[in-house]
């Protein structure tokens, strides 16, 4: 330590004269005396002091260099470079400038009088930050965030009780979620700081999958009322996957309002553009799991343990979590479609999801508009089928299918969620099931097949069961952007490729052209829910015009 004071300090109530001068003060040296902080870094600096005894004055000079402390290096803030400059005087701080600047583009720069008690506070506070420093935190679940975010506030009233206005906003912001396979790009964000509420003017972000989300709204920075808030969200063409079964682009208007810590309210509407569920062609056991003790683990294991959380003595939350409530409305005329596995089907309808995130409970579902399933070369045409949204992205499905044989009506049936499907085979009279499946493909017994005919089944009831499968069709349905295509046969056994898109959300073309060199064209217009106008026409000459009135009861 390198310090000097020079001056008068008289002992009656003279005029005080002072000049210190701080040339080297190792923050180290406070480490015995304030235990834990972990202080370091170098202050020097300058003061003189003025007035009286009982009522001094003061200017000071100070700078900081490689401050480090505790909480700063928790928070990813070390190490800082200060400097500040003021007077001191009629029990206030007058602060002429005061500056921060740290890694990663960290800068405050402040200035204004904070008084020692009572009202008169009145400081200006401007500067960026890394928006990075949240990543220590976000790190159990792997987030990380980049950018920038900048604020001019000014903070007056008292320093028992600030209040708090001005502007916050990013700039090339962006974030990673791999625990919902998210990441979101251009994040930009202005908002008003008004005393205890918080507007924001703009908030929008684009998804990596494609579209975007936007938030406007308030928020209330009231801890004892749970941070009440009253937002509006809105999807525009938000595409989102799950990076395994579902994809589906969205949009909608949604509000959030309530307490955000104690259960708010989503509500509101989603319309689905579009929406793939891919059964999964393999379906593989996950093993269970493996209760590990850590008996004596060294100190950076240790620290990575509670840094994760994965130490069996984690404590258990002492109040229940807050559980977001749901009031939303989802539809989707056409076009969410469900394969894999032989299945191809089409769905659309509309289902209400109310109740909260962990027992959602859902009024309606997507119905069947069109449908097959295929094996080895059969395809067989469901007549009814419904998908439910349970909760999460892993959708319930209820398909039915009947295939009619000289001596026997097989049903097939595919119920359960989407990761673990359960396809099933049942007959009028009954039979077992390998028996209804040899049926049903072959239209003969099964102690009638040859080997090759038992190898064809056994691979069938692989596939249905969860086998790898490559499908040609699906693969050229991707490439050329088409919304169904497939191989059919006429009653005379004649092969023809049928291929169709929507151009629309209630107008479909298709096409159909056979091994004879003939054509059809088709398209399908949706009036109005229940009344739906179809036309065809082919090469041959052969055109169809039909009104149809369609209703479920």
């Amino acid at each position: 330590m390198n310090a000097a004071a020079r001056g008068t300090v008289p002992f009656d109530d003279g005029q005080l004269s002072m000049d210190v001068a701080l040339k080297a003060f190792p923050l180290a040296s406070l480490n015995r005396v304030v235990r834990g902080q972990d202080l370091s870094g170098q202050v020097t600096g300058s003061a003189r002091v003025t007035g009286r005894l009982a009522a001094p004055q003061a200017s000071f000079d100070m700078r900081a260099s490689g401050l480090r402390a505790a909480p700063l290096t928790s928070a990813g803030l070390g190490p800082l470079q200060l400097a500040a400059s003021g007077r001191y005087s009629g029990n206030a701080v007058q602060l002429a400038r005061l500056t921060a600047d740290g890694p990663s583009g960290l800068g405050i720069e402040a200035s204004g009088t904070i008084p020692l008690s009572g009202a008169g506070l009145g400081v200006n506070v401007a500067g960026t930050a890394p928006l990075s420093i949240a990543n220590r935190i976000l790190a159990d679940r792997g987030t990380q965030i980049s950018g920038t975010a900048s604020a001019n506030i000014r903070v007056s009233g008292a320093v028992a009780n600030p209040v708090i206005n001005g502007t916050i906003s990013t700039a090339n912001a962006s974030a990673v979620d791999p625990l919902t396979n998210l990441r979101i790009s251009d994040v930009r964000l202005a908002a008003a700081v008004n005393g205890d509420r918080i507007s924001i003017t703009e908030g929008s972000a684009a998804l990596a999958a494609g579209g975007r989300v936007s938030v406007s709204g308030t928020i209330s920075t009231n801890a004892q009322a749970g941070f009440p808030a009253d937002l509006r969200i809105g999807l525009d063409n938000a595409r989102h996957t799950d990076g395994e079964m579902v994809t589906a682009t969205v949009n909608g208007a949604l509000s959030m309002t309530g307490p955000l810590t104690r259960d708010p309210l989503l509500a509101g509407e989603v319309n689905i553009e579009r929406a793939e569920i891919i059964v999964p062609e393999s379906l593989g056991g996950g093993a269970s799991a493996i209760d590990v003790r850590h008996l004596n683990p060294p100190p950076a294991v240790q620290r990575t343990l509670e840094r994760a959380r994965a130490d069996d003595g984690t404590p258990m939350p002492s109040a229940r979590p807050s559980v977001m409530r749901l009031n939303v409305n989802v539809t989707a005329p056409a076009r969410i479609f469900v394969r894999g596995r032989g299945l191809d089907a089409e769905l659309g309808g509309s289902v209400r999801l109310t109740g909260p995130v962990t027992n959602i409970q859902p009024v309606g579902g997507f119905k069947l508009i069109r449908g097959r399933l295929s094996i080895i070369g059969q395809r067989i045409t469901f007549d009814e089928g419904q998908v439910t949204l349970v909760g999460d992205l892993d959708p319930q499905l209820d398909f039915v299918a009947r295939s009619r044989g000289n001596d026997i009506i097989v049903f097939i049936n595919v119920r359960g969620r989407v990761s673990d499907l359960n396809i099933t085979f049942s007959s009028q009279p009954e039979l077992p099931e390998d028996e209804v499946l040899a049926r049903l493909i072959f239209n003969r017994g099964i102690d009638e097949l040859s080997a090759v005919q038992i190898a064809q089944l056994a691979a069938a009831a692989a596939e249905l069961a969860g086998g790898s499968n490559t499908s040609l069709l699906g693969s050229l349905r991707n490439a050329t952007g088409l919304d169904d295509l497939d191989v059919v046969t006429d009653s005379e056994g004649n092969a023809a490729v049928r291929a169709g898109r929507y151009i629309q959300d209630n107008i479909y073309l298709g096409v159909e052209a056979g091994a004879k060199g003939t054509t059809r064209g088709t398209i399908n217009l949706d009036i109005t829910e229940d009344l739906k106008a179809r036309g065809a026409v082919g090469s041959d000459g052969n055109s169809s015009l039909g009104i149809f009135f369609e209703k479920d009861y």
